[in-house]
């Protein structure tokens, strides 16, 4: 994770921080809720993002923030197989939502980044 890696999306932040390394905390903030039926699993969690950039001296400064929301559906069978039964997993719902919650990098659009996760996400 580096400062060049998010300077399309971000460009005050390069311009800040040219080619720094960044660090990610990921923090719950509740527990999971996660609730089970015959046809699968469904679960919810919400957690926060927050990034800093490393500085020349080492130390971690933050950058921005995110709450983020994400819900998880998996359609589970056991299907037969000719020796052993295998576990099939579908992913019936999958969705990120992200809020900026703190910025000292300027104005941060959500709508590219939230593309970005869409493309990577059913």
């Amino acid at each position: 994770l580096n400062t060049s890696d998010w300077g399309k999306l971000i460009p005050e932040l390069q311009a800040k921080y040219p080619d720094r390394p960044m660090q990610l905390l990921l923090s719950p903030q509740a527990a999971p809720s996660i609730t089970s039926s015959a046809s699968g699993v469904t679960g919810e969690m919400a957690f926060a993002l927050n990034f800093s950039v490393v500085t020349t001296a080492g130390t971690p400064t933050p950058v921005f923030a995110f709450a983020s929301s994400l819900a998880l559906g998996l359609n589970v069978q056991v299907k037969p197989a000719a020796t052993n039964p295998v576990l099939v997993l579908n992913i019936t719902e999958l969705e990120l939502d992200l809020t900026l919650t703190g910025s000292q990098v300027g104005t941060i659009n959500l709508a590219p980044i939230q593309s970005l996760f869409h493309t990577f996400l059913p």
